[in-house]
């Protein structure tokens, strides 16, 4: 990074730059630019098929980008070695979308996966981390001998953000972690998300389309449209960027958030509301 970068201010943790992405002719990221800064947590928001899940995988190095720069730490991430790389993972958490557990694991064995396999942590040990980080997602000792299959999808849910906060990560990349969810179920999973992040002090990238969902867990919003970063701002100022696109996508949120707080109705298309 240029010297005058490190000057206008801390270095961030994730800074992208002209990020691309395309398919044969189909343009998916089209020059992304972020900034997510130590200890900040930012939830991208975007309709499906916007992209968000594609940025996520050329963050991680599971897809290669077209052009750009990912830097993490002021290191561009394509120019790491494969040791480098293990030690950037060894301090990164995953919730992959749909939880994504190994069907033939236990729940501790799903926790523990990357302290065992990545870390070297004993299999007695890793154990004992797995039952902590399940009690802080609310879930009890009782279900760390259990099979995925025989949960519920919240509890499924709740074992891959304890698998992602498992190694005690400096960043944590959620992807859509409430998909599927009803209503109180995501928040519920929202309220674990918030009580990890505030433990463990961590940068947190989430991606989603739930706008409730961000409104809750956000300090920052970022809005993808068109390939790129069409806004980002603090939280509070999502509803008055004066962008439709962004109206778009947070208005139908906004609405049911005043009808929730008695402040105003629905406008009906068939006439006054009955």
């Amino acid at each position: 990074m240029a010297a005058d970068d490190r000057a206008n201010g801390p270095l961030p943790k994730l800074r992208i730059r002209g990020l691309k992405k395309a398919f044969d002719q189909n343009v998916v990221l089209d020059g992304v630019d972020l900034d997510i800064q130590a200890g900040d947590n930012l939830v991208l928001l975007g309709a499906s098929g916007s992209g968000k899940s594609v940025l996520l995988k050329c963050i991680l190095g599971l897809m290669s980008p077209d052009a750009g720069s990912i830097l993490v730490d002021g290191r561009e991430v394509r120019d790491l070695t494969s040791e480098e790389r293990q030690q950037l993972m060894r301090k990164t958490g995953v919730l992959f979308q749909n939880g994504a557990l190994f069907d033939s694991l236990t729940v501790w064995q799903n926790v523990a996966f990357g302290l065992m396999h990545g870390n070297g942590i004993s299999a007695k040990r890793a154990r004992e981390v797995a039952i902590e980080k399940l009690a802080a997602v609310g879930l009890g000792a009782d279900v760390a001998d259990l099979y995925p299959a025989a949960l519920s999808g919240g509890m499924q849910k709740r074992v891959a953000l304890a698998r992602a906060i498992a190694a005690d990560p400096e960043i944590l990349f959620l992807d859509d972690p409430t998909a599927g969810l009803d209503p109180i179920l995501t928040t519920i999973i929202d309220q674990f998300i918030l009580r990890s992040l505030e433990a463990l002090g961590a940068t947190a990238l989430t991606i989603t389309q739930n706008v409730q969902s961000a409104r809750r867990i956000a300090d920052r919003i970022a809005v993808l449209h068109g390939g790129r970063i069409i806004w980002e701002g603090p939280v509070d100022e999502v509803d008055r960027t004066g962008n439709p696109h962004v109206n778009e996508i947070v208005r139908p949120a906004h609405a049911a958030k005043r009808i929730e707080q008695g402040a105003g109705e629905l406008p009906r298309s068939d006439g006054p509301p009955r």
